[in-house]
């Protein structure tokens, strides 16, 4: 009686072992087929109309790193009509600190701005301002505007301190 009874429990654990296996089995595959879209890739849009583009925008500014002292140096611009690049301190409306010659509509480059004094860890604001002194701004009414650290912003920590 025992040796049945210790088959008949073997025969048990050996199904329950199959059907969890097969279980496992079956829920990797409906998983990993859920993961993917249930419409055939040739009726997807083209990856063109499925993304979404950067907005174009006439005016640009292209500015790399700002050093202390008196210069800003704008590697590009891009004008639609003809306007100047204000440097501003501390935010698009704050005092400027130099202002460009008046650019013509167009591409620009290695444009050189007199400013006042620029401090390490100032924050700088390029700005693209119309010929009328109005900020020009893209679509959405977003004025052109660079952000800029002067130097580096954290020169005065010292590691060691800590």
């Amino acid at each position: 009686m025992k040796k049945s009874a210790t088959r008949q429990n073997g025969a048990i654990q050996l199904i329950l072992v199959a059907v969890i296996i097969s279980l496992a089995i079956s829920a990797f595959i409906w998983f990993r087929d859920t993961g993917t879209s249930s419409r055939p890739v040739s009726s997807l849009p083209p990856v063109s109309q499925r993304t979404n583009p950067e907005p174009t925008n006439p005016n640009r500014i292209t500015v790399s790193e700002v050093a202390p002292g008196s210069t800003v140096i704008v590697e590009e611009v891009e004008l639609e009509q003809d306007g100047y690049i204000v440097v501003k301190k501390d935010d698009e409306t704050g005092a400027a600190l130099g202002k460009s010659t008046l650019l013509s509509a167009g591409r620009h480059t290695g444009v050189r701005i007199s400013t006042k004094e620029l401090a390490d860890g100032d924050v700088i604001f390029i700005v693209l301002q119309s010929k009328a002194g109005q900020l020009v701004t893209d679509a959405n009414e977003n004025s052109i505007a660079v952000v800029k650290n002067v130097g580096m912003a954290m020169g005065h920590y010292d590691p060691s301190e800590y």
